[in-house]
């Protein structure tokens, strides 16, 4: 029978308040495995993490786009000038 755990913010979280439940078969009626019912605490702290992750991955990204825009634009005023200083 397959056992599952939560995973929070890269952890294995193991029954906080959540109460776990059988996974059933619906063809057979056999139990496959037990999962854990996510309790409020366990919602928090997931949206917690999901937040800290969204912020440290947007800035990343943002900082690579402007890096990107920085090189191309450094590309045009050089251009630029050469076009202007003749």
């Amino acid at each position: 029978m397959y056992v599952a755990n939560m995973f929070i913010n890269g952890q294995r979280v193991d029954k906080t308040e959540a109460d776990r439940f059988d996974v059933i078969n619906p063809a057979t009626g056999d139990v496959l495995g037990d999962v854990p019912s996510a309790g409020p605490s366990d919602v928090e702290a997931a949206l917690a993490a999901a937040q800290s992750g969204f912020e440290a991955w947007r800035s990343k990204r943002r900082g690579n786009a402007l890096r990107s825009s920085a090189g191309s634009a450094h590309c045009c005023v050089s251009a630029l000038r050469r076009s202007l200083s003749c």
